[in-house]
């Protein structure tokens, strides 16, 4: 490390707010400070990685005091729940921390793993010195190993954020699959099971619980219906998969397989789209926005077409197996479904020119006032 006269501060990185876990406040300045506060932790747990990292901070700030450096050690934390309130926290904690000290440059001291995650955070507030992590040496017997594993299942179970991961998501999928193995439902299981662990690989691979969490403070209602929506539209998903199946086991046309997947599944899927357009279209009506005009026009326009659809499927299946494709066309003209399908698509270019002009006028009235 190349000497440098501006104030180099040595902070370590408590992502998951084990120290508050034990009463321990942060941030935790100057050196006094940071030693009664290691202190106090390894009284609390010794077995923690943590009590490690801020005795090398201090044993960093020695040497470093010794060689001529200007440094300052401090600690801070994050939070239980990991995610953004985690990150928030310390970026928080560091300003606050960087504007008290005075210090231009930070060392990064972190027991690894998820401590790591807000290294581009503290980058994006001041140029890191250099990371150290802490490596605990652990022993090679099968004993210590037992040991280490015991201590990783106690860190599990008393964190709230990775009990739910490690216990809490599995503890729901055991109880699903007990539940339809009571109804001897064996194939059903074991499909709803691969969905139910693909469902929550995806939440936590591309982080939507925190997505999931700020959209649910912007818009609960919102939320509430876009949860509904993909619910409804899963069940229509198994159902249609399901009725290819017995198509497959017991064949039959393919117009006949369209027409019964119309008549009964058409319906969910409106269903599904519609309550995903709730959402949006009652919050611009409390927020009276001239655009709810759109959302209303699509409910309808879906609307109507789940119907045509219905009717569609119902055509289909009132036909012999024998029909043939010239039978087909004849049947959904008699039966109006074509003048039907225009009519809606006339319908709604009509009714949305209306009310795009409508809402141009009052929004240059708008202006003008």
């Amino acid at each position: 490390m190349e000497k440098t006269p501006e104030k180099i501060l040595i902070v370590v990185i408590d992502y998951d707010d084990d120290l508050g876990g034990v009463g321990i406040d942060t941030p935790v300045v100057g050196v006094k400070r940071v030693s009664e506060t290691a202190f106090n932790y390894a009284l609390e747990r010794p077995e923690d990685p943590d009590v490690n990292a801020l005795f090398t901070a201090i044993k960093i700030y020695r040497d470093m005091i010794d060689q001529g450096y200007r440094v300052e050690v401090a600690a801070i934390s994050g939070d239980q729940r990991g995610g953004l309130k985690a990150v928030e926290r310390i970026r928080s904690q560091l300003i606050d921390v960087i504007n008290l000290t005075g210090s231009k440059s930070v060392i990064v001291v972190s027991d690894g793993g998820e401590d790591e995650k807000v290294i581009p955070v503290i980058e994006s507030i001041v140029p890191i010195f250099y990371v150290k992590t802490v490596v605990i040496e652990q022993a090679r017997a099968v004993e210590q190993t037992y040991i280490l594993i015991w201590r990783y299942i106690k860190k599990v179970l008393s964190e709230p954020r990775l009990s739910r991961l490690v216990i809490g998501y599995p503890g729901l999928l055991l109880i699903l699959i007990g539940l339809m193995l009571f109804f001897d439902l064996l194939q059903q299981a074991l499909m709803v099971s691969l969905i139910f662990l693909g469902i929550v690989m995806i939440i936590k691979g591309f982080n939507l619980e925190d997505a999931l969490i700020n959209m649910w403070k912007r818009n609960p209602s919102g939320t509430i219906l876009a949860a509904v929506g993909a619910i409804v539209m899963g069940i229509a998903v198994m159902l249609t998969w399901f009725s290819l199946a017995q198509a497959l086991q017991h064949p039959q046309r393919d117009f006949k397989i369209v027409g019964n997947i119309l008549e009964n599944v058409s319906w969910l899927y409106g269903l599904s789209i519609s309550v995903l357009l709730l959402g949006p279209l009652i919050k611009r009506i409390l927020s009276r926005s001239i655009r709810a005009w759109r959302y209303a026009v699509i409910l309808t326009m879906v609307a109507m077409f789940t119907l045509l659809l219905r009717d569609i499927g119902l055509v289909l299946l009132s036909l012999p197996d024998t029909a043939t494709a010239r039978d087909i066309v004849d049947a959904m003209w008699s039966s109006n479904t074509f003048q039907g399908l225009i009519t809606i698509v006339v319908t709604v270019i009509i009714a949305s020119s209306l009310l795009q002009l409508v809402e141009v006028t009052i929004t240059r009235r708008r202006k003008s006032k």
